[in-house]
This record gives C-alpha cells, structure tokens and sequence, in this order.
C-alpha cells in the first residue's frame, strides 16, 4: 500500500472532500493519489519546496514520511536548539535550514539530522525491545539516503 495507513489515506481522502475510503481503496491506491499524499501531507509541511539543499529536504521529508510530520518537525526543532519545538515550519525554521553556519554548513545539517533520526530508532527499540525487527528497515532507509545499506544492532 505504498507505505499509506488507513488512517492517513482516509484523512487525505478527508480533506479533498472525496468519500472515506476502506482498506479496499487503499489496496488500490494509484501512483498519482500516492504522490498528492507524500505532496501534500508530508513535502509541502515542510515546506521543502524552499529548502536549498536537496538532501536536507529528502531526510526531512522522510522523517515525516515515516514518523509523522509533527513529530518529524519538533525532533528537527530540538536538534537546532535556538528554535522553538512548536511542530510548525515557520520563516525562522525554515531560515535556519537554508543558512545553517558552521564549519560543516549544510554537510553538518544533514548529518545531525541522519544521527538525530538514528538514535530515534534506537530510542524505539530501547524502550520498547519488540520493535527491533523493525530495526534494519528503519536503517536501511536511512542509509539509502546517502547511499549505503549495513545491518546493525542498536546499542541497548
């Protein structure tokens, strides 16, 4: 189902006024229906459009794609700890993306933000030890992001 929940799905169907859809619609899912959610639900929260750096973008985006788009934004908020954690991708969050100094700039962004979304998962499977199945897909995607795939055990 294209990485769609139900619930997701029908809150999309929701807002564009289309009848709530079952698990059947959601089986059937098309390619553009796909690609308006992943736009509207989780892209244009972050506003990504305007993000300079294409691959600050791409892990935010899948960070919301994977963890919610709220959660995605006040974890972001946390990392750049002169922002407030409001959940919103506001002028000042999104100035921060773009004009991120340091020695690393953009470089140094998205790697904490890789770290940030790595200890996530591993915080995960810490307070709860039944999702660690679930570990070595969550890295995997993560890894994909810069090009590299490993299976790893989280630190306990």
């Amino acid at each position: 189902m294209k990485g769609i929940t139900l619930s997701t799905f029908q809150a999309y169907r929701k807002s564009i006024g289309k009848p709530i859809p079952s698990v059947d619609d959601l089986k059937r899912i098309s390619d553009d229906e796909w690609t308006a959610i992943l736009k509207n639900l989780y892209w244009d929260i972050w506003r990504a459009d305007e993000i300079k750096n294409q691959a600050v973008a791409n892990i935010l985006v899948d960070w919301a794609w994977g963890s919610g788009a709220v959660t995605s934004i006040k974890k972001f908020q946390d990392i750049a700890s002169s922002l407030l954690s409001d959940g919103v991708v506001g002028n000042k969050t999104l100035d921060y993306i773009n004009n991120v100094v340091g020695s690393d700039g953009q470089i140094g962004l998205f790697n904490k933000i890789w770290t940030a979304r790595k200890d996530f998962f591993s915080n995960i499977v810490r307070n709860n030890p039944s999702q660690i199945v679930f570990f070595n897909g969550w890295m995997n995607r993560l890894f994909d992001l810069v090009g590299y795939n490993f299976t790893l055990t989280p630190k306990m």
